[in-house]
């Protein structure tokens, strides 16, 4: 681990490069070949002994190498994270817009997962799920790594309810609460999805929340969690998400304004703990817990104002 971020890996795999640079320049094609040689020189990428490699390295195949990834030129992203809630088993952030979960393309050090583990005692800190890099609200993050596949299996599973809310335009005729199911495939241009005829796979219960003149604020609750669900189920009902740029629903590069407002779960593994009035409370099989993070907007901009955990045994 170095300043929060973690090694990556290449595997080596059989093939004709006469050594390693040959490899590498082809692996890496949007990579300049002299940042890789610079790379090679320093002795920054690795065998899994630790023993640096050079330009000059015979080419070994079945074999991974390591390095740390890096992103020249990376964007700040001017907002802090909110730590709602923390014990010796989970971390419970606010992440702000902007802000991507976990390093991935373009973002590396501003990201939720690599800020928070340049804290003390956060170095073995993972993600339980995702959001999208423009969407605030709830993240869970695990800090025990023997408790991590159980919370990650919770939101595989589905068995954490997720509730958003989104600012959207106001359309008359359209008649709520709605369930809206469609059938999702990925744009064959493009990494966004669209709606296709077909056995719906995917659904979202749609809540009017209040009315804003033009606009109005809605609760989404996904029932299924397909890619880019809760912005194409909005779009195609002709409500698209203000500031949405995959939808083209913004008049300059703004947040998306939509943010997770409360997580709920069944947890049937041996106990959960969550917060209530500032204590753990650890529950009993079978039971269910819920904690909810209240959150208001500031006017267009949409800046976290107010974050408030609670807890109830429903």
């Amino acid at each position: 681990m170095r300043q929060g971020v973690a090694p990556s890996r290449v595997h080596l795999p059989q093939g004709p490069w006469p050594t390693l640079i040959d490899f590498l320049i082809e692996r890496f094609p949007f990579t300049a070949p002299q940042v890789i040689r610079e790379r090679l020189a320093r002795g920054e990428i690795v065998d899994q002994d630790g023993v640096s490699q050079t330009a000059d390295t015979t080419y070994q195949p079945n074999q991974w190498l390591w390095y740390y990834r890096e992103v020249p030129d990376e964007a700040i992203v001017p907002f802090e994270i909110d730590i709602l809630y923390r014990d010796e088993r989970i971390l419970v952030i606010d992440k702000p817009h902007f802000l991507a979960s976990i390093p991935g393309g373009r973002y590396l050090r501003e990201t939720a997962l690599t800020r928070l583990r340049q804290q003390p005692g956060l170095t073995q800190l993972s993600p339980a799920h995702r959001l999208d890099r423009e969407t605030a609200g709830v993240m869970l993050l695990t800090l025990d790594p023997s408790c991590r596949g159980a919370y990650q299996s919770l939101f595989q599973s589905r068995e954490v309810q997720k509730i958003y809310e989104a600012v959207a335009p106001w359309r008359d005729g359209l008649e709520f609460p709605r369930m809206h199911e469609s059938c999702l495939a990925p744009k064959a241009t493009h990494f966004t999805m669209q709606e296709v005829p077909g056995e719906p796979n995917s659904r979202t219960l749609i809540e009017l929340l209040r009315r804003m003149g033009d606009l109005a604020l809605y609760q989404l609750s996904p029932v299924t969690g397909r890619k880019h669900q809760l912005r194409v189920h909005l779009s195609s009902l002709g409500i698209p998400i203000c500031n949405d740029l995959f939808t083209r629903n913004c008049s300059r590069q703004r947040h998306l304004t939509i943010l997770t407002g409360r997580c709920s779960c069944w947890h049937d593994a041996s106990h959960l703990l969550i917060p209530t009035q500032g204590k753990s409370v650890c529950s009993k099989a079978g039971e269910r817990w819920q904690w909810r993070c209240n959150l208001s907007l500031r006017c267009s901009l949409g800046r976290t104002m107010v974050c408030q955990v609670s807890a109830c045994q429903v």
